[in-house]
């Protein structure tokens, strides 16, 4: 981690607080912005790595221009609204990853776990994140052979992997409602079943989903795996 520098940029002053506490605690450097102009003097002046971005309100829009200014950082996105649409957008654009708060995350933040591992991996990853040298239909076997064998955690890393090459691709979206569903929240995994139906409307194996899913929600899919 040594020192690496990322910018957050968050109206939210509670949440911008406490994602800096848990950054400066993994030993990261940390700097913070709302107005777009302390947000550019600080990607000039700084080598930053990675921005953490709240992309709710006019953040995508801010997200295509520091893309096409500094096209060496890293992003990840933030959404407080649960929106996979959006975040899935943001991704399309170039974001490297997407990070959904809690619905009441005013009484229940960010986990630090959470945080500390998405911003790991972001800067772990090679760059730029997308490539046609990475190989999207491995990933996706790798992670629909992982689920089928339970192994959930190493399937949705897989597949989120995979979204980031792909966004326009429906299969990993899919693939990431199916793990939600098996943990037990059927509710964020319609709105991915519905994000792939939406990218892909002749998408059979999300169209099912979606349609057992919304009908027999307190029951599990027949997945298509």
């Amino acid at each position: 981690m040594n020192g690496q520098k990322i910018l957050i940029i968050d109206p939210d002053k509670t949440e911008r607080l406490t994602i800096t506490q848990y950054l400066e605690d993994a030993n990261y450097q940390v700097f913070c912005a709302e107005e777009e102009t302390l947000i550019y003097q600080i990607l000039e002046k700084e080598n930053i790595e990675l921005v953490l971005l709240d992309i709710d309100a006019n953040g995508i829009s801010l997200l295509e221009q520091i893309i096409l200014l500094y096209p060496g950082v890293r992003i990840i996105a933030i959404s407080a609204h649960h929106n996979i649409a959006e975040a899935v957008n943001a991704m399309k654009l170039g974001a490297m990853d997407f990070l959904e708060k809690p619905h009441d995350y005013l009484n229940k933040p960010l986990s630090r776990e959470t945080v500390q591992t998405l911003v790991l991996e972001a800067l772990s990853r090679s760059f730029p994140a997308h490539g046609e040298h990475l190989d999207y239909d491995s990933l996706m076997t790798t992670a629909q052979e992982q689920f089928k064998d339970k192994n959930y955690e190493t399937a949705q890393k897989l597949a989120k992997e995979a979204l980031i090459i792909q966004p326009s691709r429906p299969d990993a979206l899919n693939l990431l409602g199916e793990i939600i569903e098996k943990k037990g929240n059927t509710l964020e995994a319609i709105k991915l079943y519905r994000a792939a139906f939406d990218l892909d409307p002749t998408y059979e194996p999300a169209r099912n989903n979606l349609d057992q899913a919304t009908t027999f929600k307190q029951n599990y899919p027949r997945f298509t795996y």
